[in-house]
């Protein structure tokens, strides 16, 4: 199928979009070289360990930093899809790849979001959300390594033994795990939401959020693409006529990629916001980020960028 060809104008632009997706995750890996993922003294990050640490009975020594290291990998990973956005860009691959990268980028910012929650939250809050996080991804482990290896592999039991040691640590800290209706895990009155429903929790926060039936219609269309359906495949193309011989077109236009590009930088901003507020990091990066988000994409932020949640 030969295409027709991008325009001078919409390379130019995709060579900006580019930038910025460069510029978060630059930012992103900035910081955390700087800090070395530290929490500074006072944050509500050392607090919350003080705290976890002096309860009855204290965490176990294997669960002091899951709150930090669950909230500073899936932000790393929503880095890494931003940086495979760059790269698409740069490669003027952009017609159906970056819709699937976009949403597994909100999502992983989305998860770190819902981990931190609110300064009003406390810190047994914050630690059964990272559990629960924890928890899942451990048991999906086990289970994909029985399928890929058999039940009576090294692999699967070493997984299945991390599993339990995993519920085991949940449940000395916060007694056993309830379910409600439906056998879904409940640990100290939380529960992990859906993907759909991270994103729209992480949606509220953001500086211009949208509305909920607008955010759910936007990640059930970026879903699509991850999840293809020959409906949504086949409205990228168009086909017009040149010198009596019919061409296929591609139908996004500069404008859906700036909406693209808001849709992910927003939370994964936010998401960045939230860690650096959290461990009480501040560096002249975030400066420079907000001033590349400003300049590239211009509206994002209705009044600048809106401080941590932890901040004081």
């Amino acid at each position: 199928m030969v295409l027709l060809p991008y325009t001078s104008e919409e390379r130019e632009r995709f060579a900006e979009l580019a930038e910025i997706y460069l510029s978060c995750r630059a930012a992103f890996r900035d910081i955390s070289t700087e800090t070395q993922a530290q929490p500074v003294a006072g944050s509500r990050c050392e607090r919350d360990k003080r705290e976890l640490l002096a309860r009855e009975p204290p965490v176990a020594e294997t669960s002091e930093q899951l709150i930090p290291w669950t909230t500073q990998v899936y932000l790393y990973a929503a880095s890494e899809h931003i940086g495979g956005l760059a790269a698409l860009y740069q490669a003027e691959e952009v017609l159906l790849s970056p819709l699937v990268l976009a949403r597994s980028a909100i999502e992983n910012a989305s998860h770190t979001i819902w981990i931190l929650g609110s300064a009003e939250d406390s810190a047994e809050d914050r630690l059964a959300r990272a559990f629960l996080e924890t928890i899942l991804g451990a048991e999906q482990a086990k289970m994909q390594a029985g399928r890929l290896r058999g039940k009576d592999d090294a692999e699967h039991k070493s997984r299945r033994e991390f599993f339990k040691r995993v519920k085991e640590d949940a449940c000395a800290t916060f007694a056993e795990p309830h379910q409600d209706e439906h056998g879904k895990p409940l640990l100290h009155g939380h529960q992990l939401p859906n993907p759909e429903q991270l994103v729209m929790e992480a949606n509220h926060l953001v500086s211009q959020p949208l509305t909920d039936e607008l955010m759910q219609g936007t990640y059930g269309f970026l879903s699509n693409f991850v999840h293809p359906t020959f409906y949504a495949l086949q409205e990228l193309f168009s086909v017009e006529e040149q010198d009596g011989i019919l061409v296929p077109r591609l139908d996004r236009d500069i404008s859906f990629h700036e909406r693209l590009a808001k849709l992910v930088v927003g939370p994964f901003y936010h998401a960045l916001a939230y860690v650096a507020s959290y461990h009480g990091w501040t560096s002249k990066r975030f400066e420079d980020l907000n001033e590349d988000i400003i300049n590239l994409l211009p509206g994002i932020f209705v009044a600048g960028p809106s401080p941590g949640p932890f901040d004081t």
